[in-house]
Order: C-alpha cells, then structure tokens, then sequence
C-alpha cells in the first residue's frame, strides 16, 4: 500500500474554509431570528376572541446569538422583544402547529408578522381544556427593536391557524419601543 501524505497547506485550506462555513450558518441563524414582515390578512380571517390564550411575556430583552433562534438573553448584543405565550381551542389537541405572532400598528391598523416558532419546554398552561393538553400551544416570538417605529404602540395579537382554523385574537397586550 502506497501512503499519501497530507500537505499542511491543504489541511490549512480546508480548516479556514470550515470557519468561514460556520460563520454563514450562524450569520444565517441571527438574520432569520430578526425576520418582520408585513403582512395583509386574507379576507376570510376571522377576528375575534374564541381562542383561548395567555401572552406570559412581552418585554425588552438584550440578546446576543446562539441557541433557540440562534439568540440567547446574555445581557450583551442588541435589544429585542421577546414575547411567549400559548394559544389553543377548548378540547382541541394541537396537531399542526401553524401559530404567529402578529403585531398590530395602532396607527395605521397594518399588521406585522414575527417569526414565531414552537417551543417544547414541556410546561402545561394551568387551564381546563376538556382533558386535552395546551402545551403544544407554546410559542416564542422575536423582533429586533428597530423594526418598531418609535413612540408607536403595537397590539399583540395571535395569528391561530391550526388544524382548520384561521383565527386572529387582538389581546389586550401592547407593546411600545421607547
């Protein structure tokens, strides 16, 4: 058998290219994680309260990448709104999670959607839902502060599209960017 053998320089090659690979996928991860986008709801949207739901946070948070939408709060990197909750109907299971948070400019009444995505933390929001399980309702939303207009308010509100459903429930959360 015939050994070949490595030369530095390839070996130095293929390490920065690995590096700058890396550094993509997470610069990736933190533009997604700043995604707003306006939105226009389709006219057979329903807009009413039959959702159950609770916002559990709605508040400025220091975030810097890494982890659950590549941010995690370290008190150092740019200022977001971090905004949790649940949404379900009453003794309806959640099968297809399809949830978003939208924020309602209360100036010109146009609505902003926010990446939101699941989130398995295994807690159980402490409602009665008929025997059937709230926690695949948890939801976790983020935008960065410099997508709000200042001194504007924003209505949280609660884009339910799942299983059949297409539902907006405006709560009576409000967010403003100081």
């Amino acid at each position: 058998m015939g050994s070949k053998s490595i030369r530095k320089p390839v070996v130095i090659i293929m390490m920065i290219l690995g590096v700058l690979l890396a550094a993509g996928a997470c610069f990736v991860l933190f533009y997604n994680a700043q995604k707003a986008s306006a939105v226009t709801l389709p006219a057979e949207t329903k807009i009413n309260n039959d959702i159950m739901y609770e916002i559990k946070k709605a508040e400025r948070d220091t975030l810097k990448t890494s982890g659950k939408f590549g941010l995690t709060q370290t008190g150092a990197g740019p200022e977001y709104y971090t905004i949790e909750g649940w949404a379900g109907v009453y003794g309806e299971d959640i099968r297809v999670f399809n949830t978003s948070v939208l924020l309602r400019n209360e100036s010109d009444a146009s609505y902003m959607k926010l990446k939101t995505e699941y989130v398995e933390d295994g807690r159980e929001p402490d409602v009665e839902n008929g025997g059937v399980s709230f926690k695949r309702g948890n939801f976790v939303a983020k935008v960065k502060d410099t997508k709000l207009q200042e001194g504007t308010d924003y209505r949280i509100c609660i884009w339910y599209q799942n299983d059949g459903h297409n539902e907006v429930v405006e709560t009576d959360k409000i967010l403003k960017r100081a």
